[in-house]
């Protein structure tokens, strides 16, 4: 991705199963004020996408200083069967740290008495399931975190570890760059702060799918994932990313992407019925 045009992008997924079907119950994202989200682990695809774009050789990238947008918009699990899913955050991405420079960049933000955040963020920090996991050490990272406690291992990398060094990996809780003479690639060292579009924290804040949203998924799906739309009858208010073969729903997993101005539609579709929701 260019840095230097104008690219407009939307990252579409759905939540994890521990969120609530009309609300956010996870950390994350995690909701640090009305204005700003924090977003840690998950959602490894996009986070590595985004590291190989904005952080070679780097450990912090400034959105703002660009015209690029990067949305990201999360999709509630599928809790009832049938029922219409609904859409509970968006947020914009501003800044792109790893997570060293994240740990650095809000304990610094703690200690400052001026920052108006710092009693929020030190509640991020010391919450049990912090999505900020990941404290740096001399040549890598120890997780003190219960967030992703049994699969920290891949929010950080797509090094392909057996399962007695993941386990002996657990055990000491940190993982350095060099492990038993192999350079590991922190190829998914990557979290945002976002701006805060929505966040559906009480159950009251959510854009519920209607036939509308699908229509305009529906195209995308039409371009990439063709069989979903001709074979597979989908997608629809119950499963927006349309069946599988089998008739299950296409779940987590799955990633879906808008590009410039179907970006910028599916952005301004969202605020509008989100303004027209709390009327």
């Amino acid at each position: 991705m260019s840095k230097e045009n104008g690219v407009k992008k939307v990252y579409l997924y759905i939540l994890g199963s521990k969120n609530k079907e009309d609300r956010i119950d996870t950390a994350v994202p995690y909701r640090i004020n009305n204005d700003t989200l924090f977003f840690g682990p998950c959602k490894k695809d996009i986070r590595k996408e985004i590291k190989e774009d904005f952080l070679k050789n780097k450990e912090y990238f400034d959105l703002k200083s660009t015209a690029i947008e990067i949305y990201l918009v999360g999709i509630n699990p599928s809790k009832i069967k049938n029922a219409p899913r609904k859409l509970l955050f968006a947020g914009k991405i501003k800044e792109i740290f790893t997570f060293k420079k994240a740990w650095e960049y809000f304990n610094e933000r703690i200690n400052n008495v001026n920052d108006l955040d710092n009693s929020n963020i030190k509640k991020m920090i010391n919450h049990k399931s912090s999505p900020l996991h990941l404290k740096p050490i001399s040549n890598g990272y120890e997780h003190v975190s219960e967030e992703h406690e049994k699969s920290w291992i891949g929010d950080l990398s797509s090094f392909s570890f057996s399962n007695e060094e993941k386990e002996e990996i657990y055990k000491r809780k940190y993982i350095e760059r060099f492990y038993r003479g192999k350079e590991i690639p922190f190829d998914r060292d990557c979290c945002f702060l976002l701006e805060n579009l929505f966040f559906s924290i009480k159950g009251e804040t959510y854009v519920q799918m209607d036939d509308e949203l699908i229509n305009f998924i529906k195209k995308r799906l039409e371009l990439n994932h063709t069989k979903r739309v001709s074979e597979h009858n989908g997608p629809d208010i119950s499963s927006p990313f349309g069946y599988c073969i089998n008739k299950k729903k296409y779940g987590r997993g799955f990633t879906l992407q808008f590009e410039n101005e179907n970006a910028i539609t599916f952005i301004s579709l969202i605020q509008k019925k989100i303004k027209d929701t709390s009327r």
